[in-house]
This record gives structure tokens, C-alpha cells and sequence, in this order.
């Protein structure tokens, strides 16, 4: 080969590497057009929190890291763990049944990439991971410097109005003679930290999405409102540290003393995760932790996201929709007999959780309107109809 040709070649390559640079930077311009309510969405809430933060003389702020933490463990974590645990070994199945006798690793190895790395899937991961990292970096730091921009005030009103809609009995003593033993116990307390697989998984779900439609925009807005008016607004305005931190707030007497006493007895059998991360949160809150996570009770974003989360699922089929709302109903359960909210949090949660859900279909419905958003639609039509040809 001469030396021009080489040069030809070469040109050749850089000029097919600038084309595909240039398609790709065009696709992420037409996917951030579709998207740009729900970006400018994320984009003004980091910037709101940053600004109300910014005035504090030792905020409490989330360590920049977490921001590339939480992409590794909401994201790329859940793929390599999809990847690993049910397409390869579903796939080998195939090959399998199907007589394939050629390399094997070749094989999955282009199954991988012809799934994962599928254009317009890719696109949608992009634009959604970006959407949800910059929301929930605005959410945890402002969760994490709620005491300190409006220190716990409302957790004795929480305790009165939990009394007033119960009976006059605290909503824990009435769930003790079913959910006071050490086994039941263990597993509210075990469904209470599934929670967040379960949040984490239709994230995952979503962004790993080859389409885009109505129930992504959807779920999406929904999350976003709930989480900005429940974690953010409500949060900020009804400051409260919830039952497992009564008594420490030097609030007296402690009607959630007896509770803490048990779960303290149960734990000498049984692993509770709920009271190391309480230990946990307080150390951090008392000691100016920088990785402060942030205490918040009400309104209960456990209940909400976990009603969400059902509402979701009955689009999806109704069996599911009938697991997810007895899911929900675990949690609502759990977070009281556990310690970590008033029944009050749970009931205001779930509450939010409806209301923006209805705001969410609202928000959909203009948003498949627009004509972004059909030019987008048609440009994954063809990503889809290019990677089968």
C-alpha cells in the first residue's frame, strides 16, 4: 500500500469519526429540545438550593462525590447487575436450545452491545441520568441543611395531631399487637430497605428505555413535584426529626421511649438496619458531619415516592399495580413502627404522591403535544430502524 493510499485511509476514518461526532452532538440537541422542561426543571431547582444554602455559615452539604456515587449506584450498578444476573444467563439459555456452536463469549458479547448499545437507548440514558443527577443533588442538599436553615420545631404537633386522629392513642401502640414481634419486626424492617431498589429499579428501568413516551414524562414530572414540594417546601416549612428522636430533641415526656425500648430489645436477635442508620444520622447531625445526610419526617418521602410508585404500576398491569399498592401499604406500616415518622408524615406523603401524580399526566399530556417532542420521537424511529438494518 503507498503512502497516499495510507493517508486516504486515514482520512477516510477521521472523517467518518467527525460525521458520527456530528450526528451524535445533532441527536443530543433534538433529545434535549424534547426534554427541556424537565431539564430547566432540574437545572433551577440545584440552583434554588444552592442559593438558599449559600448564606449558611457551616452549611451542611452533600460531598460533591455524591453526585458520581450516586450515578455509580443508581445506574451503572443496576446495569452491570442486569447484565450480569439476566441477560447473559438468558441469553447462553438461547444459544443453547438453539444448537450454537461457535464461540460462545464472541456471541454474548455482541448480544450485549446490540441491546445496551443501542443509539436511541443510549440517548435516553444520557438525558435522563443527567435530569436525575442534577434534581437529586439539589434534593439531598437540601434535605441535608434543613435543621440548620429551620431547626426541628414541629415534631410535639406531629405527636399531638397523630393522638387526635387515632383515638387519642399513638398510632404505634395500635400496630404492636400485630407488628410487635421480633420476626414481624425484622421484615418491615427488611421492605423498608428494599424501598429504595425499588425506586432505584424503575429509574433504571426508564433510563434504559430504547423509546420515549407519555408514561416516562409522566413518572418523571410526578417524581420531580413530589420530591420538590414534599422534600423541598413542606420539608423546609414543618421541620421535624420524627419519633426516634423525640426524646433527644428534649421533648418531655417521651411516648416513644417504650417503642425504641423494644426495637433496641429485638435488634439483640435480629439485624435492624433502621437503628444503625438512626444512630447514624444523629452522630452526624450532632457532631456537623459534612456527610450529613439529613433528618426530615415530615412529610414522609418513603410514603410518598413508595405511593408513587404503586400509582405507576396500574399503568403497568394491575397485578402489579396490586403488589405495589400492597407494597406501599408495608411501608406506610413500617415507617411507623419503626420510629421514623408520625403516622401524620405517612397520611401527607401519599397525599402529595396522588396530587402530583395527576399534575404529572397534566405536564404529559402537553408535553407529547409538542413538536420537540414528535421530532424526537421520529429520530429514535430511525436510530431503532438503523440498528436493525
Amino acid at each position: 500500500m503507498t503512502d497516499t493510499a495510507i493517508v486516504a485511509g486515514q482520512g477516510s476514518r477521521g472523517r467518518h469519526v467527525a460525521k458520527m461526532a456530528r450526528d451524535a452532538l445533532a441527536a443530543l440537541r433534538i433529545a434535549a429540545a424534547a426534554h427541556w422542561p424537565l431539564l430547566a426543571g432540574a437545572v433551577v431547582s440545584l440552583l434554588m438550593v444552592r442559593g438558599i444554602i449559600a448564606p449558611l455559615d457551616a452549611p451542611r452539604q452533600s460531598p460533591i462525590l455524591m453526585l458520581a456515587g450516586g450515578l455509580l449506584s443508581f445506574f451503572a450498578l443496576p446495569l452491570a447487575a442486569y447484565i450480569l444476573a439476566v441477560h447473559a444467563p438468558w441469553k447462553l439459555i438461547r444459544l443453547a436450545r438453539e444448537g450454537y456452536q461457535g464461540p460462545v463469549l464472541p456471541e454474548l458479547l455482541r448480544s450485549i452491545g446490540r441491546t445496551f448499545l443501542h443509539p436511541g437507548r443510549v440517548l435516553n440514558f444520557v438525558i435522563f441520568v443527567i435530569i436525575i443527577a442534577l434534581f437529586q443533588k439539589a434534593a439531598l442538599d437540601l434535605k441535608a441543611n434543613i435543621p440548620a436553615l429551620n431547626p426541628f420545631s414541629w415534631d410535639e404537633t406531629f405527636m399531638h395531631l397523630d393522638r387526635a386522629l387515632h383515638s387519642g392513642t399513638d398510632p404505634w401502640r395500635l400496630l404492636q399487637p400485630v407488628m410487635g414481634h421480633p420476626v414481624v419486626t425484622f421484615l418491615a424492617n427488611f421492605a423498608y430497605n428494599i424501598w429504595f431498589f425499588f425506586m432505584t429499579g424503575v429509574w433504571f428501568w426508564l433510563a434504559s428505555s430504547k423509546r420515549h413516551g407519555h408514561f416516562k414524562n409522566h413518572f418523571l414530572a410526578a417524581f420531580m413535584l413530589t420530591w420538590a414540594i414534599g422534600g423541598g417546601i413542606m420539608a423546609l416549612a414543618f421541620s421535624s426529626a420524627g419519633p426516634v428522636y423525640y426524646g433527644r430533641l428534649g421533648l418531655s415526656p417521651d411516648p416513644f421511649a417504650p417503642l425504641m425500648s423494644y426495637l433496641h430489645g429485638v435488634k439483640a436477635h435480629y439485624p435492624l438496619w433502621a437503628l444503625d442508620v438512626q444512630e447514624m444520622l444523629w452522630r452526624q447531625f450532632t457532631t456537623a458531619d459534612a456527610d450529613f445526610d439529613g433528618i426530615s419526617a415530615f412529610p414522609s418521602m418513603h410514603n410518598a415516592i413508595a405511593a408513587l410508585l404503586a400509582l405507576a404500576a396500574w399503568r403497568v398491569s394491575r397485578k402489579l399495580g396490586i403488589f405495589m399498592t400492597a407494597f406501599a401499604a408495608i411501608i406506610l406500616l413500617a415507617s411507623v413502627h419503626l420510629g421514623w415518622h408520625y403516622a401524620v408524615d405517612g397520611y401527607a406523603g401519599i397525599a402529595i404522591a396522588i396530587v402530583c401524580w395527576k399534575l404529572g399526566g397534566v405536564f404529559a399530556d402537553w408535553m407529547q403535544r409538542r413538536p420537540e417532542t414528535r421530532r424526537y420521537r421520529a429520530l429514535l424511529r430511525k436510530l431503532d430502524k438503523a440498528s436493525h438494518a
